[in-house]
């Protein structure tokens, strides 16, 4: 197990990191991502570009979720974004199932916890 940094060896290692990036080196510290803010955006965005067109936008999920899932990163095997969009797959594969399901029970409606319970398990993930 290694042994944890020193006060001192810890502010050597950022005085390095910052002439590094100073010259170029490394890239500079990037501004945290604001979530909410993201989210929003890309619905509205989403919401503009496919306002005509809402089947149409399907094949480009699609696109976008599989390249997501092959997303990662040189610390890491998969990134937590491939991680989220592997779970939207596992979700839209269950709610189909959901659907199917309904169907098999010539059932038309049902409540919208019941749908939760359904997915519930790959959410928690």
């Amino acid at each position: 197990m290694a042994k944890k940094m020193t006060a001192k060896e810890k502010a050597e290692r950022a005085k390095i990191k910052k002439e590094l990036q100073k010259q170029g080196v490394i890239p500079p510290n990037k501004k945290p991502l604001n979530r909410e803010k993201f989210i929003s955006e890309s619905s509205e965005e989403f919401d503009e570009v496919f306002k005509n067109n809402i089947y149409g936008s399907t094949v480009y999920l699609l696109e976008a979720v599989q390249i997501m899932t092959v997303h990662s990163t040189m610390t890491e095997k998969r990134s937590l974004q491939a991680v989220g969009a592997a779970k939207a797959l596992k979700i839209a594969a269950r709610l189909k199932q959901f659907s199917e399901k309904l169907k098999s029970e010539g059932r038309t409606t049902y409540k919208i916890k019941e749908k939760y319970e359904y997915i519930k398990d790959i959410i928690d993930l």
